[in-house]
Order: structure tokens, then sequence, then C-alpha cells
């Protein structure tokens, strides 16, 4: 794994630290790396070949945020016709990278609203 290509693919605004009371610096970088990559086209192929070349325009401009409790990892959706989420996540290390890219569902992501497991941004929220 020592050579495996890295790259940053987004950062962590202080919206989202703030909506989601995180304990990191805004402007933390975001990562994707070849193994993550492997991952996605592996677990979702068809949705990885639709919307791979979207991640970093998901992790800036998120129509919801959210944080997984099982995993903790934080959850980044934007609509393009239907849902597509990406899964950021803390690695050993300290260090956040997209970790997951799928498609959900219009009635899994009102449930996640409901329940309060995603969060609406506003396009022009004041900082």
């Amino acid at each position: 794994m020592g050579n495996e290509s890295i790259e940053i693919i987004g950062a962590l605004t202080q919206q989202v630290i703030d909506k989601l009371d995180l304990d990191f610096e805004a402007e933390t970088p975001i990562y994707i790396g070849e193994l993550n990559v492997e991952h996605m086209r592996r677990s979702h192929p068809n949705d990885y070949k639709k919307y791979g070349r979207k991640i970093g325009r998901i992790l800036a401009e998120p129509d919801y945020i959210g944080l997984n409790d099982k995993d903790e990892s934080i959850e980044y959706v934007k609509s393009f016709g239907q849902f597509v989420k990406v899964a950021v996540r803390v690695s050993n290390n300290g260090l956040l990278y997209a970790r997951s890219l799928y498609r959900v569902s219009d009635k899994q992501v009102d449930l996640w609203v409901l329940t309060g497991r995603f969060i609406l941004l506003t396009k022009n929220e004041e900082q």
C-alpha cells in the first residue's frame, strides 16, 4: 500500500463542521486513493461509472450532509435527478478519505431527513 496514489478531492468546510459538530479544522483535506476508487468500482460499478467524476462536486456542493452512527462516516448527498451519496471516513492515521459512492432513493433521503440523520444545506447560508 506504500505506493498507492493518493490525491486531495475536497476539503471539510466550516459549514459542515458546524452543522455536524465535528472536531476538525476548516479546510481539512479529503483524500481519495486508488484503493478507495477500486472499492467504489467493485461495490457499485454502475454508480461509479456514472458519478465517479462528480465526487469532488458532491463534496464541495452537497444538498444534504449527515453522520453515520455505525461507522462515524461523514455523508454528503447531492441530487443529479437522483440522489448520490459519498461517505467520508477518518483513517487510522486521522486523515479523511472518500470511501464509498452510491445512489440512494428519494424515499431513503426523505426518511433520513425526517429522523434527523441528514441536514438540508442551504446554498446562501451566512457563515
